[in-house]
């Protein structure tokens, strides 16, 4: 399985976004904009910048360097935490990837791809009891979240956990999977969970 990236667009330039008339802050007066506002809208679009030059990198060291910078220029930016994760994670750079998915998803409540990508960080560093919990995690924000959905009953397949939970994610699975391969294999995993869910009644 792959780590799953954030795709940026970029906004307009801080000074049409904040254009005096435009703004919906309760401290701006007859159309005024504070020099604060002005410059943290310039941070944020900085950090959009350096995303997007981040994710159009050849060189994984650039693209690490860019995403932290984006990171640094805005730190509430959900999407670069993320797509830091997924860089440094390729490199096999386990820690701090986690940490970079750990900081995405405390942004981000309504994202399951920073609990996918950290799920996929455990798994990859054999630690399946965290990546299942991480995976049922991005399984909470969207039920039907493919990537999740396949990794949570991977781990449960590869830990050998037969739940009631288990079957009912198998039978999501097979709802919403468009890859055959994935199909065949979620079916035989359903029936075999079925048949022991059975004896141990």
């Amino acid at each position: 399985m792959k780590p799953n990236r954030a795709f940026f667009v970029l906004m307009l330039s801080p000074l049409i976004v904040l254009a005096p008339g435009c703004a919906s802050s309760a401290s701006h007066r007859d159309g005024d904009v504070t020099e604060i506002e002005i410059n943290e809208a310039q941070r944020l679009f900085d950090a959009q910048q350096y995303a997007a030059q981040a994710q159009d990198a050849e060189d994984p060291e650039d693209a690490v360097a860019l995403y932290r910078r984006a990171v640094e220029a805005w730190d509430d930016f959900p999407a670069a935490w993320n797509n830091l994760g997924v860089a440094l994670l390729e490199q096999g750079r386990y820690m701090d990837a986690a940490e970079s998915f750990q900081a995405a998803r405390a942004r981000s409540g309504t994202d399951p791809r920073p609990a996918y990508n950290l799920a996929l960080t455990w798994e990859r560093t054999r630690h399946l009891q965290e990546a299942a919990a991480e995976y049922a995690k991005a399984l909470e924000i969207d039920g039907r979240f493919l990537p999740a959905l396949r990794g949570s009953v991977y781990a449960d397949d590869r830990m050998g956990v037969t739940t009631e939970e288990t079957l009912d994610r198998l039978r999501t699975k097979l709802m919403v999977e468009t890859d055959d391969r994935w199909r065949a294999y979620f079916e035989q995993r359903r029936l075999a969970v079925k048949a022991e869910l059975a004896d141990q009644r």
